[in-house]
């Protein structure tokens, strides 16, 4: 919204009067309406038509397509529709199918703020594309997982997201991507006033570019348009004014051949604020006026709403404050249409000025604290110290000295610390509206040549001409189109009387797998929790013991202490040598109860990352070793070296292990019951590697496992204890975490023996 103190250059080969201003944005508006009329994209409505009759890969393109296409409107359809495609892509056993309908199921997931089974899906896709080796497609899923932290104005996760893709990218040597990702990257920075990292990822965005454009002009303009124009906004920011004018002539060159509209409505917002930094009005407004037309008839309200603030600032320095009132106003409105919370604000504190210059401070107060409310609602941190210095300056004006003073400490207080180089810049450009507001100066502007005009007039009427022609070509190829699609269309309806009844059959069919896959991922959550916390009270008394043990410690540290001070022989070192060692047992306390708690609870924003399988083997001894010691269970334990890690959830991972642990432990109680003299109880947990996997192994010399039950042990509910020792969860809930991370579950038993438990998960380097 604001313009920026560029000094203008007179080298720049920007049009500079209206008629020729406005014959390229009626052109750029024309051939864009000429596009869009003759490739518009399908409807939902035709797609759904389409799908009636679309059989394997067909029907999955289809359906991500529609995924795609009702995403904005309707999340939770579009979920649908990735389920359905994910569904039809397992039937045809295509996992590249099936990677992109999680990338949509994902998307879906977070856009109705299922962040858990988004993440799930997002995970699901990149073990598809590393286990095939698509790393392209892999960065890919991390961009839009940036997109999205983007949306969630989550920096921190939008970096690290966007960063991940870049890596790979740089690795991989990909062109394209690489400038988009870079790009991503480069706007996230600029936002957050990080601008010297922004320019950084914009030269390399621009450079790639540009390479890119040398060998495909036509189909890499955007990008270079997009790429210089993050560019000079950078460059503007760390107030190096001929980069950005550079840059901005290379945006406009490639404008000249024809762009997308609102990349055209960005570059002449730019070329407005240059011309109003020389206090060029007229030149300005000229600009202005061109980017509002393209801005209205492309109905894109975000730059219209630029538009209107820029005239705005032009009318203010010029002390129409009634005009420069007017424009504001319709700005805030499309800006409050559009959400866009920052600029609005940005608005309100400009039109506080113009309230108060004249006279009307109540009003003005009232809308400065509108702007501050809105700021911290949506903690727009670098707006507030904005709205404080209105607010004193306002209360100075009112003769309420106190009340300036207070808001200018605030001002002063947080100025230092939230003003990155972005906002600075603009605090300086509300003080040079207000210092420019009392001039009066006008610049002259350059007469054009009549002979020049009456070309211009004569060029304005052919092209009139062949818009007409062109139109008109369009129209009989769209009533030959029309014609050809009804007769098709006759045809369509009589193939599908005699198919009707199959798909509606096919869609019953389809909606009851949908529903059926909905619910068991819905008992999968409720069974893992309930497992989790069946083990919890299985262990309690383990836990127990192991809080027992260092409390013991403290009591014993606290009674010897006692005894000293009786008999007169307490000294400071040895008061603070058993300070220390309770401290010691207090903060082995706090381990096991931070430990258990964050094992216990439901996550509900889990990331997946990365897993060290030895450590959470640990994890697992801590909580179940103190009841295998006092059930005299010979324990061995063999950690082997593992190279790298496995993908998932490491509390996950341990409740899989305190499952296998407490069979195990069960089987050997079980066993010597029976077995009263010579018998041992004996279980060994050991970790190894076997090339590009790591094997977990569970080995005990229990009562085995029937034969007849080897097939039935993983089903939910199937259990062999009393109805007071298990429900039948616990296996069922590892066998599904295990596959959930893309691993194994083999049984090895016999009866009255041994029983042998192997998890065999994927290294991921």
């Amino acid at each position: 919204m604001l313009f920026r103190l560029l000094p203008m250059q007179k080298n720049v080969n920007f049009p500079s009067d209206r008629k020729s201003m406005r014959k390229f944005v009626l052109l750029l508006f024309l051939m864009s309406f000429l596009v869009t009329l003759t490739f518009g994209k399908s409807t939902v409505e035709s797609l759904e038509k389409q799908l009636v009759n679309a059989t394997g890969s067909l029907r999955v393109e289809i359906l991500l397509q529609l995924a795609d296409s009702t995403l904005a409107k309707d999340p939770a359809k579009s979920l649908e529709y990735g389920l359905k495609a994910l569904v039809a892509a397992k039937s045809l056993g295509a996992p590249i199918y099936e990677a992109a309908s999680l990338i949509r199921m994902g998307v879906s997931s977070f856009k109705t703020k299922s962040y858990e089974n988004g993440l799930r899906y997002f995970q699901r896709s990149l073990a598809i594309y590393e286990k095939l080796g698509r790393w392209k497609e892999y960065s890919r899923v991390y961009i839009v997982l940036g997109d999205l932290y983007v949306e969630e104005r989550n920096f921190n996760l939008a970096q690290s997201a966007y960063l991940q893709a870049i890596e790979i990218l740089q690795r991989m040597a990909v062109g394209q991507e690489l400038a988009e990702a870079s790009l991503k990257m480069g706007r996230l920075l600029l936002e957050y006033g990080k601008i010297k990292e922004a320019r950084k990822f914009a030269i390399q965005a621009n450079t790639i570019a540009l390479r890119l454009y040398r060998k495909d002009p036509k189909g890499m303009s955007n990008l270079l348009v997009e790429t210089s124009i993050l560019l000079a906004s950078s460059q503007k920011s760390l107030h190096d004014y001929p980069g950005a004018k550079k840059s901005l002539q290379t945006a406009y060159d490639i404008c000249k051949g024809g762009a997308d509209v609102r990349l055209v409505v960005t570059i002449l917002l730019q070329m407005s604020n240059l011309a109003f930094a020389e206090q060029n009005y007229r030149l300005a407004k000229t600009y202005t006026d061109s980017a509002l037309v393209l801005a209205e008839k492309a109905k894109i309200p975000y730059e219209t709403a630029l538009a209107y603030s820029n005239l705005g600032d032009i009318y203010f320095v010029q002390k129409n404050y009634v005009k420069a009132q007017g424009y504001y106003q319709q700005a805030s409105y499309l800006y409050t249409k559009t959400n866009n919370y920052k600029d609005l604000v940005s608005t309100y504190v400009i039109s506080s000025r113009i309230l108060s210059t004249m006279g009307k401070t109540q009003e003005a107060l009232r809308l400065l604290n509108s702007a501050l409310y809105l700021s911290k609602q949506h903690k727009l941190n670098q707006t507030v110290a904005d709205v404080y210095l209105s607010l004193s300056v306002v209360f100075e004006q009112e003769g309420k000295f106190i009340q300036s003073l207070e808001f200018h400490k605030l001002w002063s207080e947080i100025r230092d610390s939230l003003y990155s180089d972005e906002s600075g810049t603009k605090l300086a450009r509300f003080q040079m509206l207000y210092e420019i507001s009392q001039k009066d100066q006008e610049n002259k502007i350059l007469k054009q040549n009549t002979e020049i005009q009456r070309l211009q007039i004569t060029r304005n009427r052919f092209q009139f001409l062949y818009l007409i022609f062109g139109i008109t070509v369009v129209l009989l190829l769209f009533m030959i189109l029309f014609v050809r699609y009804r007769s098709k269309m006759r045809e369509v309806r009589r193939q599908k009387d005699n198919e009707q009844r199959i798909s509606e059959l096919n869609r019953s069919l389809e909606k009851r797998i949908v529903e059926e896959l909905r619910k068991q991922e819905m008992q999968q959550e409720l069974l893992a929790q309930k497992s989790k916390l069946e083990s919890l009270g299985t262990l309690s008394a383990g836990i127990a013991h192991e809080i027992n043990q260092p409390l013991g410690g403290i009591s014993m540290g606290l009674d010897n202490i006692q005894i000293k001070l009786l008999e007169g022989h307490l000294t400071d070192d040895y008061l603070n040598r058993k300070i220390e060692s309770m401290f010691q047992h207090v903060e082995r306390i706090k381990k096991i109860i931070e430990h258990t708690r964050t094992f216990s609870r439901s996550q509900r924003q889990v990331l997946f990352g990365r897993v060290d399988v030895n450590e959470v083997v640990n994890n697992a001894l801590l909580m179940i070793n103190a009841q295998l010691i006092t059930s005299k269970v010979d324990l061995e334990v063999v950690l082997g070296d593992i190279p790298g890690y496995v993908l998932g959830d490491g509390y996950r991972l341990e409740q899989v292990f305190l499952n296998l642990l407490s069979n195990a432990k069960h089987a050997v109680e079980e066993k010597e019951k029976k077995n009263n003299t010579g018998y041992v109880k004996r279980i060994k947990l050991q970790t190894e590697t076997n090339g590009s996997e790591v094997v977990i192994v569970v080995w005990d010399n229990g009562i085995g496992v029937p034969h007849d039950n080897k097939d039935k042990i993983f089903d939910p509910f199937f259990t062999t204890k009393k109805e007071d020792k298990g429900t039948g969860l616990g296996l069922s809930i590892t066998y599904g975490i295990v596959k959930d991370m893309l691993g194994e579950l083999r049984v090895d038993s016999r009866e009255g023996e041994y029983t042998r438990m192997e998890v065999i998960l994927p290294i991921s380097n």
